[in-house]
């Protein structure tokens, strides 16, 4: 039997029990203490490349650009981003930017791009990307051209100013609204513009002329014969010496011709030496009246050959056209003629 004594210094140690455990410090193993976790710091954000940072200006540039509807700018500043560090987001937002500037094929294939991209990098915005091609698909004008089967293969195409394939142009066109200027060149002949307007949803066609060929360029020239030229040269001057020859003689003869008619008063000569003296004066001085004449008429002559020696040629040349050249990337002139 228990004692009252022993029963009660038992229940005291049954009682204690539990109070020495709730005593206890808590904590990993024996008799360590519990101590909060440090927080894991926060990986760092990793850094930019500088064409990453040019990307997100330009990015940035674009958004506000956007915000205040100017259009041009905004996709011009996405359009440099994207190429500086493609993404899909900003490859969104072009498309964003081209739809509501209202250039609607332009959107479209930007969107393509975007659900392209997504889908290579498995990421979910190309389901959305997919959504905004379905709903602006519809409203992309499209337009055929009918090109000449008479143009060969020199003949080039540029649509609003960029060379085209002829594959391209004869092709289904995806074009934004607005007008578009499809000219044809071909050597030697002047461009041929066709212009077409369309609206959203339009589907049109539209066939080529061939381009009108130049005329040739004529050149006038005047040029010199030379055996008239100088054929005319010396007649003219063998003309002066002899009216100069015949001007000096016949002024001699006249001389000798009063020195003689001095010894025959009233015409009749005393000596016979004066007769002849007169008689060769005269016909001296007739003679030379016939050489003066004939150089008067060699002069005539000369001058009619050096006159006549001058004549005019025309000459055709093959048209020449100077083409501007405009393709993304080049920019260059073409020149071309007919042979």
């Amino acid at each position: 039997m228990w004692s009252r004594g022993r029963a009660f210094i038992a229940a005291i140690a049954i009682m204690a029990v539990p109070v020495v455990a709730d005593a206890a410090p808590r904590g990993k193993g024996k008799g360590t203490p519990t101590t909060p976790e440090p927080p894991t710091p926060a990986a760092p954000a990793p850094t930019l490349t500088p064409e990453q940072q040019r990307a997100q200006v330009l990015f940035n540039q674009g958004r506000d650009h956007l915000a205040a509807k100017e259009y041009e700018a905004a996709c011009d500043a996405f359009t440099l981003s994207q190429k500086a560090d493609p993404s899909v987001g900003t490859q969104l937002n072009l498309g964003l930017c081209f739809e509501e500037w209202g250039k609607t094929a332009s959107a479209y294939h930007a969107y393509v791009e975007a659900e392209r991209l997504a889908l290579e990098r498995s990421d979910d915005r190309a389901a959305g990307a997919r959504a905004r091609l379905q709903q602006i698909g519809v409203r992309v004008p499209h337009l055929k051209v009918i090109v000449p089967a008479e143009l060969g293969l020199d003949a080039r195409f540029l649509l609003d100013g960029i060379e085209t394939p002829r594959s391209t142009l004869a092709g289904d066109l995806e074009v934004d609204p607005g007008t578009h200027v499809i000219e044809v060149r071909v050597r030697g002949r002047e461009p041929q513009q066709t212009t077409v307007v369309l609206v959203d949803a339009d589907h049109k066609q539209v066939s080529l002329e061939a381009p009108p060929e130049l005329p040739p360029v004529i050149t006038v020239t005047t040029r010199r014969r030379p055996a008239k030229l100088y054929g005319g040269l010396a007649a003219g001057v063998v003309g002066v010496g002899a009216i100069a020859a015949a001007s000096i003689i016949s002024l001699g003869a006249r001389s000798d011709y009063r020195d003689a008619i001095g010894d025959c008063p009233g015409g009749v000569c005393a000596h016979q030496a004066s007769s002849d003296r007169a008689n060769d004066a005269r016909a001296s001085a007739r003679n030379m009246t016939f050489v003066a004449a004939g150089g008067i008429v060699l002069v005539g002559v000369g001058a009619m050959l050096v006159l006549t020696s001058k004549v005019r040629i025309e000459e055709r040349h093959p048209a020449v056209t100077f083409v501007p050249m405009l393709a993304p990337g080049q920019v260059g002139l073409a020149i071309g003629g007919s042979l």
